[in-house]
């Protein structure tokens, strides 16, 4: 009767969705490109390996106080990048990162940038996203607009995070680390580095880096 009811729900139960033939391997890389990482839904995998991942995919509201408490000190610190008009990765693969990086059912995906494109990527450190918002609900406007601007005056290019975390893990030995209670040090010390990408990513720059769920 148990193996019965097993075989029942099992069946019932919802199948993953098949990995799209696109999103299984990289198509044309340009060189010198470096890896970074992103967690999308399941059911987006379709769309994705057509389309890639766009700007306009973004969460971030528009009328989101956090979001243009970020955009004022942006202004203010001569940043040309807005964070409501890019696409966010990770330049760590999400096993080798101290906190959670995707949700339940996520998908992560590896995506391939090019450092040389022309455009300015900036590395910042989206922790000191979730303290201004917490901030501006517990302490109010003048809090935020503190942290936004320690986000943006600490905010680095992609090239130099990308030579710092070379240089970090040469330096270090990562027999020391187990990467589940013990981590090695992340770059100019950011607590949840994230990649603030000006432009769409094709799909041919894009594969399936980890289904678990």
């Amino acid at each position: 009767m148990q193996d019965q009811l097993i075989n029942e729900v099992s069946l019932h139960a919802p199948r993953p969705e098949p990995i799209p033939f696109g999103l299984r391997e990289f198509g044309n890389i340009p060189p010198n490109s470096v890896s970074a990482w992103v967690a999308v839904r399941e059911k987006d995998l379709g769309k994705i390996a057509l389309q890639g991942i766009k700007i306009t995919d973004s969460k971030r509201e528009i009328n989101n106080k956090t979001e243009e408490i970020f955009d004022e000190e942006a202004q203010k610190a001569g940043k040309q990048l807005r964070r409501r008009q890019c696409v966010f990765a990770t330049p760590l693969p999400p096993e080798k990162m101290r906190y959670k990086f995707s949700g339940v059912g996520d998908i992560v995906l590896e995506i391939k940038i090019d450092q040389n494109s022309g455009k300015e990527m900036l590395v910042a450190d989206g922790e000191k996203v979730t303290e201004a918002s917490d901030r501006l609900n517990s302490f109010g406007v003048e809090s935020a607009h503190s942290w936004a601007k320690s986000y943006w005056n600490e905010a680095t290019t992609l090239k130099q995070y990308t030579e710092e975390q070379k240089r970090i893990d040469t330096e270090t030995n990562s027999n020391d680390y187990d990467f589940i209670e013990t981590f090695p040090p992340n770059a100019y010390g950011f607590v949840m580095p994230e990649i603030l990408i000006p432009s769409d990513i094709p799909a041919a720059r894009i594969r399936v880096h980890s289904t678990k769920k």
